[in-house]
Formats: C-alpha cells, sequence, structure tokens
C-alpha cells in the first residue's frame, strides 16, 4: 500500500511538471514572433512619415526663398511686354521731401532747372565686358519733379549685376558708370567744380532675370547677405565678389535712397527716389 502512494505521488509530480512546463512554452514568443514585431512597428511609422512631408517641405522652401530675397534686401518686380515681345523695365523717377539740400538740389546747381539728366540701366562691375548697352532715357529736371514713368528695354536676362543710375552728361556718353560721384557741397555752394557736367548724383543696384528683376533696397551694411543670397541662386556671375564691394564703395559715396516698389497703372515700377529740399514741410527751414 506505501509504494503504491509513492507511485501514485510520482506521477501527480510527472504530470505536474509536463502541465508547468506546456504553459511557459505558449507563454514565450519564438524568434520569428518577435522579429515580427519589430520589424513591423517602424515600417509603418516610415510611411506615414514620408507621406505626411512631400507637401511640407515643399513648402518650406518656398517660403524659405521668399524669406531670404526679403531679409537680403531684394524686392521682386516683373516686367512689360511691348510689341516686339520683349522684355521692358518700368521705371518711375520722383522727388521726395527732406528737410537739408539733397539730390534734386544739386542736379538743379549742375544743370539748371531747364537742364536734363540721364536716366540709365547698365551693366555694372565686370558686366560691360559682355557688350550689353545701357537702356538709357534723357529726362527733363521738371519731369523728375513732377514724376515721370519710363520704360527701359532689357537686354540681359542671365543674372548679371545692373546699376541704377542718374546722372548728367554733357559730353553725350550715353551712360553713367565709370563718371565720379557728384560733390554735393561743392555742387550746390557754387563751388566752380567743372565736374559737375558729367557727375553722378545716384545709384542703386538690380540684378535682372528672366521673368523679373531684383531691386535691391537696403543699405550698404546688409550687402553681404545680398551677396550670400545671389550666390546661393548662382546670380551675378564670377565677378561678384569684387562687383559686390564695388556696390558697397558707390553706395556709401552716393548715400542715394533705396528705390522702392511702385504701382504704374496694371503693373508694378521701380521707384528712383531722389531726395530734394522742401522747406515748406520743414518750417521754412533752409
Amino acid at each position: 500500500m506505501q509504494r503504491m502512494s509513492r507511485v501514485f505521488l510520482a506521477v501527480l509530480f510527472l504530470i505536474g511538471l509536463v502541465l508547468f512546463l506546456g504553459k511557459r512554452k505558449a507563454k514565450a514568443p519564438t524568434h520569428n514572433q518577435v522579429a515580427e514585431v519589430v520589424k513591423a512597428s517602424p515600417m509603418k511609422a516610415v510611411k506615414s512619415l514620408k507621406a505626411a512631408a512631400g507637401p511640407v517641405v515643399a513648402s518650406n522652401d518656398n517660403t524659405s526663398r521668399e524669406q531670404r530675397d526679403s531679409k537680403a534686401g531684394f524686392r521682386d518686380i516683373g516686367y512689360t511686354i511691348d510689341a516686339h515681345g520683349k522684355n521692358r523695365l518700368k521705371v518711375t523717377v520722383k522727388t521726395m521731401s527732406v528737410c537739408y539740400p539733397a539730390d534734386y538740389d544739386a542736379m538743379a546747381a549742375a544743370v539748371g532747372n531747364d537742364g536734363q539728366i540721364l536716366l540709365s540701366l547698365e551693366p555694372f562691375g565686370e558686366a560691360p565686358k559682355s557688350g550689353v548697352q545701357p537702356a538709357t532715357k534723357l529726362l527733363a529736371l521738371r519731369d523728375i519733379y513732377h514724376e515721370v514713368t519710363v520704360d527701359l528695354p532689357v537686354a540681359n536676362e542671365k543674372g548679371s549685376l545692373f546699376g541704377l543710375f542718374l546722372c548728367s552728361d554733357a559730353a553725350k556718353a550715353g551712360r553713367c558708370g565709370g563718371k565720379k560721384p557728384a560733390n554735393f557741397n561743392a555742387i550746390i555752394g557754387g563751388s566752380n567744380d567743372p565736374a559737375k557736367g558729367d557727375a553722378m548724383f545716384y545709384f542703386q543696384f538690380a540684378v535682372l532675370k528672366p521673368k523679373s528683376a531684383m531691386v535691391y533696397g537696403g543699405s550698404d551694411r546688409s550687402l553681404p547677405g545680398a551677396r550670400d543670397d545671389l550666390a546661393d541662386q548662382s546670380l551675378g556671375g564670377a565677378a561678384l565678389e569684387e562687383d559686390i564691394r564695388k556696390v558697397a564703395t558707390l553706395m556709401r559715396e552716393m548715400k542715394s535712397l533705396p528705390p522702392v516698389s511702385a504701382a504704374a497703372g496694371e503693373n508694378t515700377a521701380i521707384a528712383v527716389q531722389v531726395a530734394m529740399l522742401d522747406s515748406a514741410k520743414c518750417g521754412g527751414r533752409r
């Protein structure tokens, strides 16, 4: 009887052991099951991110381009198209009242109230070597006083730097580039300055592209950002660094007001602002 009890207990022990091991085996995942779980989770995540990232990236790029141009001081001006399908840049020249003798007063002293001033859009820096001729228009000084708008033909569309100039042109050279910046104090003060008949009175720069012009409206201190922005777009050519240095020098010498965009009928024009003493708005001071 005692022997049978021992056998019975041994059988119960073996049955219990088998059941215990079976439960452990059922609970533990196989190697393949673990691999499937790890593999499935990142695959779903990657697929979801790719689907959502497409339009977001494109939108950020477009915004970034506009923000960088604006931060660099550039304003985009579209072209008008003439009867021959050629691009033309609309430029408005007008006065802006200030409380000190300035650009307009110096031009009047140089050419007389009934004289003429040359408006010129011409290749700047190394660009003149390309043979592109300036686009020019002779403006009566009184027309500048009353505000005048002209269309200048765009001869270069490859992203080269161009200068926007106003100058006296007694020698009828038909261009402003290379002329000496006007000595405003000497001219307004009545000094006999022989250079005033062929002097530069205004300068800013622009970059002409196939479908629009980028016009710079910043100061000489923000030119490094403008240079980087142009280089990022592969604009300005191989001589960009040297040309920007020349731009900085002229801007410091001329101290011209920055151009702004202005409505011109159904189009947008570059508005060249010519500083002029307006005593009536300055308490009669002169």
